[in-house]
């Protein structure tokens, strides 16, 4: 996408977000006046603050659509992985910035579970945004148009052709796996060496000519895996099923030399990622 091209889409987005904002913000003002008549408390407070919760999903979700019509729009009519990416990333910006304001006491004035709901609700709206995207794309790719509508240059970094039910079954595990490099990557600039290696890895391995179809659906498990816990905060991370699953893949992959050879970069890579220091 050219830079002309996305900064007409990006002023677009922003008149469009901007309506929506003033919109979401009268009507939350509107729902908080008719709280006026509820007893001062601990259940006047939660309300007010379920009422602004509901504002920020709000905006949140109407802006992701946006961006999706927006895109549509450009493509003609469908989405590509990159865009998919691109709308999550844009997506997790508003939802951290309603976050941050919400956190404020405030809004809350000091309830006790005010922070974990926040936090909760804040979350679950990326991930259902994640979800309605993936099942949007799914659908796209299920039923393609007569003629591509994608440009070659927006194709994304691992393309699947589906011919069977086995190959079915990797579109699913690549998407999970490529949802969850998404937020790897975007949880800072030290994630990006892991993110782009396990995503060499997953291209390698959906592309081998030499494993068979379940072999690699288990080796595509390994690497869910492993990103499901680089995904996780460190404290939440499992270092034993870390080791093992980093031995497993090795022994998975020996049949092909192209993927032991892959392996055998990005191995260290992902050690350290998880281990600092270690050998």
């Amino acid at each position: 996408m050219t830079p002309t091209v996305m900064s007409h889409l990006e002023a677009i987005a922003n008149l469009e977000l901007q309506k929506v904002r003033e919109r979401i913000e009268r009507e939350t003002q509107e729902k908080m006046q008719a709280t006026s008549a509820m007893p001062r408390g601990g259940q006047l407070e939660r309300a007010k603050l379920m009422i602004q919760l509901e504002g920020a999903e709000a905006m949140c979700f109407e802006y992701a659509q946006i961006w999706q019509n927006l895109l549509e729009e450009k493509n003609g009519g469908h989405l590509t992985r990159q865009n998919v990416n691109f709308i999550l990333r844009k997506v997790r910006t508003v939802a951290a910035a309603r976050k941050g304001s919400l956190m404020n006491p405030v809004h809350h004035r000091g309830l006790v579970s005010a922070s974990g709901e926040i936090e909760r609700r804040m979350h679950a709206v990326a991930a259902r945004v994640t979800r309605d995207l993936e099942l949007r794309i799914r659908r796209q790719e299920a039923f393609p148009p007569k003629r591509a509508a994608v440009m070659e240059a927006e194709r994304p970094n691992i393309n699947i052709a589906i011919h069977g039910a086995a190959n079915v079954n990797l579109g699913t595990q690549v998407g999970t796996i490529n949802a969850a490099l998404t937020v790897i990557s975007e949880q800072g600039e030290s994630n990006q060496e892991v993110a782009n290696a396990l995503r060499e890895l997953t291209d390698a391995v959906v592309q081998s000519q030499h494993l068979q179809e379940a072999e690699k659906q288990q080796t595509l498990e390994v690497i869910e895996e492993i990103t499901k816990q680089a995904q996780s905060k460190p404290e939440s991370r499992s270092l034993g099923k870390i080791k093992a699953l980093v031995a497993g893949f090795h022994t998975l992959v020996a049949a092909s030399n192209d993927l032991t050879a892959l392996w055998s970069r990005y191995a260290p890579v992902i050690k350290n990622f998880f281990l600092p220091g270690a050998k």
